[in-house]
Order: structure tokens, then sequence, then C-alpha cells
């Protein structure tokens, strides 16, 4: 489990009135990546972080945010993705705008956790809230709850028990780093934690099979996960050569 040794709370930041702690103190702390939705970013969900940013800035540390730093002029999602993934590599810590909707996000915080990185949630309140509904719904929602179980013990400023999900992670990302032969990959666009493994998979830079090539569906100019494992599948580019 990831934790740094003194917790920052952030609770006190309000979007509505930009409020923040007069200090923010985050020891040896120089750079971090923002993980936040792209796709599905609001004006909303932009305010919130650009202030997160001034706080941080004024405390003199830099911070990454992909909607503004990421050149998005994509065709496929494998441009995007190596940009992110290097940036995510180069920063001390990873903070976290959560939304339960942005599928973009569990795939960064799948490359996150595949580099070691410290996790912080910017808007933990949104964590709780989710946490609220999805216990009282059925079956139809529970991988969803798994992840938000895992992502709580990932976090270093959540309150949290100690999970299966944690474990499970730190599992396959030992197979990830042990595996000397392409790995095989089922693609669920349903399951949270299958983005979460594809983005683990993707930051070791190591080839992938894919157990479901079939039900893949390439968009032609469109950034899509589709696209990029159909990029990716090692079987699909052995048979180019």
């Amino acid at each position: 489990m990831l934790k740094r040794e003194e917790h920052i709370n952030l609770s006190t930041f309000h979007s509505s009135m930009n409020l923040f702690p007069e200090q923010i103190t985050f020891d040896n702390l120089e750079s971090i990546f923002i993980i936040s939705p792209v796709r599905k970013s609001t004006p909303e969900n932009e305010l919130e972080i650009k202030a997160y940013q001034r706080a941080l800035q004024a405390t003199g540390i830099e911070s990454y945010y992909p909607l503004i730093d990421t050149n998005q002029n994509d065709s496929v999602g494998l441009t995007i993705s190596k940009t992110n993934k290097e940036a995510i590599k180069k920063r001390d810590e990873v903070h976290i705008y959560y939304e339960q909707t942005s599928r973009g996000s569990f795939f960064d915080t799948g490359m996150s956790f595949y580099f070691n990185k410290p996790l912080f949630f910017i808007n933990e309140d949104e964590l709780v809230s989710e946490m609220m509904l999805i216990e009282e719904n059925d079956n139809h929602i529970y991988e969803q709850t798994k992840f938000t179980k895992f992502l709580r013990a990932y976090a270093y400023n959540t309150e949290h028990e100690h999970n299966t999900f944690i474990d499970d992670a730190f599992t396959q990302r030992e197979k990830i780093i042990q595996a000397n032969e392409p790995i095989p990959f089922t693609w669920d666009p349903q399951n949270s934690f299958s983005t979460f493994l594809f983005g683990m998979i993707y930051a070791s830079g190591k080839e992938m099979l894919i157990q479901n090539r079939a039900d893949l569906r390439f968009s032609e100019g469109k950034v899509s996960f589709d696209n990029m494992l159909i990029n990716l599948d090692f079987s699909q580019r052995k048979n180019l050569f």
C-alpha cells in the first residue's frame, strides 16, 4: 500500500468558492501528474482543476494537466497515451480528480500504479458520494464498487480498510513485471479493472495478446481503447511481418 508519512487534507477546497487552505505543504514534492476526465471534461471540472493547480504552484509544485499539456490531436489514442505515460514516469506523485464515468482515468491510474506512484484524491467527496450511491444498487454496479474500494486503498489521503482488491492489483503488477512473453489480455469495456489492467500492461511496454480480438471494433479517426488494442495486439502485428 502506498502512503506518505504525512497525510495532507485538502478537504477544505470548495470549487464553488475557490477556497484552499492558506498553506499547502507536500514535503519533498516537486511535481505531480493530474488524472482527470478529458473527453468528458466539463467547464466546472476545468475551473476546479486550474484552481487546484494555482494553489500548488503557489507552493512551488509543478503540475501536469493532460487536457492542457498533452496534444489531444490523435486518431487512435496511442500518441496521447505515450505522452501521458512519460509524463507520469517523470512526476513524483499522481493526483486524481475522480469522475466515475471517465474510463481514461482508470487507464491512467493503471499506469500510475505500475510505476509505483503515490495517489492523492483531489475530490475525495466525489468518491464518498459514489460509495453511498453504489451500495444501494445490485450486482450491475459490483465491479465499480470493487474498483472504488481499490482506489480508496491505493490513495494515501482516504479513510479505508484493507481489502483484497489492492492485493489483487499488486499480484497482477508483479505478473506483468515478471512476464517474458506476450501478456494475454481479455478486454471488457464494462469492467473498470479491465481498463486499469490495460493501463498497467501498456505502462510496462510489453507485448499484449488480445484474447477476444473479434470483439474489438475499429473506428476510423477516433480515439478509443478498441483502436489502441487493435494496434497493440501482438498476433495482429506479428502477421504484418
